[in-house]
């Protein structure tokens, strides 16, 4: 037994002494890591890309649904009067704010 185990400490005596070259690894292991954190990074803009693209093509129909719900609102209201003259004489914009609340 003491054969063995003499020469399984020499192997790994001579395993010891032994450095891998690991530059090569290294250097693959930075490339990997800075295309992953691109990666990351695309497709964090892409989600925030497809947003913008969805906001800008709804936005027709935003727009259209302020001006239903405005001209709605206009003509439901069918008691609220604009003196339009009145308002063009005006010179204060506090006094227009002031005319347009209700009981002031």
């Amino acid at each position: 037994m003491k054969h063995n185990d003499d020469k399984l400490s020499g192997l790994f005596a001579v395993v010891r002494e032994m450095k891998p070259d690991t530059s090569c690894a290294e250097h693959n292991f930075e490339i990997r890591i800075r295309e992953r954190l691109r990666s990351e990074k695309e497709k964090q803009t892409r989600i925030q890309v497809q947003i913008f693209e969805w906001a800008w093509r709804l936005m027709p129909v935003f727009l259209a649904l302020v001006i239903v719900f405005g001209a709605w609102r206009f003509s439901s209201d069918r008691n609220y009067n604009v003196n339009f003259h009145l308002l063009a004489t005006i010179r204060y914009e506090r006094t227009i704010l002031l005319s347009f609340m209700p009981g002031v």
